[in-house]
């Protein structure tokens, strides 16, 4: 069955029931009823709402009687993954949520912080920053900026705490910023602190988010109508046949063992068997020892 459900519930109208008129009273006709769904109104709801983080998405439904309704989503990589941003994900709602949710990386503060710590301990070294051996602080070697470099990227980050600055300092600070980002831009510094510092943090969804996100080869590169196209087609196109399993050749009747060919054969075989296995396994018998005795004593 479709995503549409199957609106064929019919309804009986008793009609001119009541009515009566110069003739008589009209006879009860019955009539069916069809519910009518308006141009792009879907019966079943979609579990997935487009978001920032999830814009560009495909959801299918599909329902039967047996299994009920059951729902998945064709989404491109949400948050830190290895993946291409134009290939197509699968998952089911509830994975979706749990990617939306692992997206950011919870160690990504502590980590941007080395990083940045790195880069300015190379503008130290490159006579770009002066380290104060009071309080450990980098400062511009301008007189006209007494605050500390961190200081200022935090301040100019809020452009509130920014306007109360006094206009000839934040002057001062953009003509030597620009001057310390070309500098770190040339250098390549910025990617040294990564390797530095890397980040292993990949989004993944589970109860353990462990389960990483894996593309669907055969839509990659699709845009999300060429991708329903592909759904469609796929529904009602014959999937290839397949391959025939190869007859494995019959196993050789292997040989019975030697003892279980004795025990199976004839009776005066299985006769000697046991014979032979009771002398060697008795004990001596006093005639025996009276015969060897005797031997030995004729010798």
């Amino acid at each position: 069955m479709s995503s549409i459900r199957n609106a064929s519930q019919d309804k009986v109208i008793l009609a001119g029931q009541g009515r009566t008129s110069n003739i008589g009273v009209r006879p009860i006709r019955q009539e069916k009823v069809h519910h009518k769904w308006a141009p792009g109104e879907s019966p079943l709801p979609v579990t997935i709402i487009p978001t920032p983080n999830l814009k560009d998405f495909v959801s299918v439904t599909i329902f039967s009687p047996q299994s009920g309704v059951q729902e998945i989503t064709l989404h491109h990589p949400i948050g830190e993954t290895r993946l291409a941003d134009e290939v197509w994900i699968i998952s089911s709602p509830t994975e979706v949520q749990e990617l939306l949710r692992n997206r950011v990386d919870p160690n990504v503060s502590a980590i941007q912080a080395r990083r940045d710590n790195y880069v300015v301990e190379w503008l130290v070294a490159s006579s770009l920053l002066e380290q104060d051996s009071d309080d450990g602080q980098a400062y511009f070697q301008e007189k006209a900026l007494p605050r500390p470099f961190t200081k200022y990227r935090e301040l100019h980050k809020f452009p509130k705490l920014w306007e109360k600055v006094p206009e000839a300092e934040r002057e001062a600070y953009l003509s030597a910023n620009e001057t310390i980002k070309e500098s770190i831009r040339d250098s390549g510094v910025t990617l040294e602190a990564a390797k530095a510092f890397p980040s292993h943090f990949e989004t993944c969804s589970g109860p353990l988010s462990n389960k990483p996100q894996v593309n669907v080869s055969a839509l990659d590169g699709l845009s999300a109508a060429e991708v329903i196209g592909r759904i469609r087609k796929g529904m009602v196109t014959a999937p290839p046949p397949l391959p025939q399993k190869a007859v494995m050749p019959p196993l050789l009747e292997r040989k019975p063992p030697v003892q279980a060919k004795l025990e199976t054969g004839r009776k005066g075989d299985q006769h000697r068997l046991v014979k032979k296995s009771s002398r060697s396994h008795r004990s001596p018998s006093p005639e025996g020892e009276s015969d060897d005795s005797d031997a030995d004593g004729s010798n």
